[in-house]
């Protein structure tokens, strides 16, 4: 895949401002960050993690994620706001150190953001994307292998609402075709399967109708005991008597 700059907005290399603290804020472009020393963290999917020094991290563009400092220790970077084809969808944390490269075209890119040389920023910035869509492409899992790690982390939220294509920015249909080439399933069927089996497990657990049904997001305890029953051929408490000595 090719990945290129197609336009900075903003570039510096510097310390953060007097008060650098932003919970839950979505951004129309990417955050380039080179790490150069400080205490910071980003939240990203519920999770918060630090930047370490050293390291390369790209924050996704219309995404929702929060940045924060440690005021007593100033976060000390190179950034750049850029504009991507395609749209970066996830984080990016590459150590630097790590990769000669991308070490000396970061040390090229702190030196002309600190001396505003835009033209030079732009292109060494397309040459860092390329690189690294050439980079990630050889070690990333292909696309059905991501889907079903997707899945298995949010398999509620596919089966209610199939949001694939918002998370992976392909269409729905290019989606379903290539899972169903791999798994034989589309995503919803696969995310239908361990929703099922999740409600298995809650229900011999003792969970009742309704805390499943509310785990599970379905709008009352009658809608999920009628999608239990069309999958099982009983509803969930009838199931329950008859098989509960049966292995999952």
């Amino acid at each position: 895949m090719n990945m290129q700059c197609t336009s900075i907005t903003s570039y510096n290399k510097c310390l953060t401002p007097a008060v650098w603290d932003f919970p839950n804020i979505t951004r129309p472009f990417s955050i380039m960050y080179y790490v150069l020393g400080g205490s910071a963290f980003y939240t990203f999917d519920g999770v918060e993690k630090p930047f370490e020094k050293g390291h390369l991290y790209i924050l996704p563009a219309n995404k929702t994620y929060s940045l924060r400092e440690d005021p007593s220790d100033k976060f000390y970077s190179v950034y750049i706001h850029t504009y991507t084809s395609p749209e970066i969808d996830s984080v990016i944390d590459i150590d630097v150190q790590a990769d000669g490269f991308l070490k000396d075209t970061l040390e090229l890119i702190g030196r002309y953001a600190q001396e505003a040389e835009s033209g030079y920023l732009y292109h060494l910035t397309n040459m860092l994307l390329s690189y690294l869509a050439g980079r990630e492409a050889m070690a990333r899992p292909q696309l059905p292998e991501r889907i079903k790690e997707y899945i298995n982390s949010n398999f509620v939220r596919v089966f209610k609402h199939n949001d694939l294509s918002h998370h992976f920015n392909y269409s729905r249909p290019h989606l379903t075709r290539v899972f169903k080439e791999k798994y034989d399933l589309t995503p919803k069927q696969y995310a239908q399967q361990l929703v099922l089996q999740e409600a298995l497990f809650l229900l011999r657990e003792g969970g009742s109708v309704a805390e499943i049904a509310e785990r599970l997001a379905f709008s009352s305890p009658e809608n999920f005991s009628r999608f239990f029953k069309a999958c099982y051929g009983y509803a969930p408490t009838e199931y329950l008597k008859r098989f509960k000595d049966f292995p999952l």
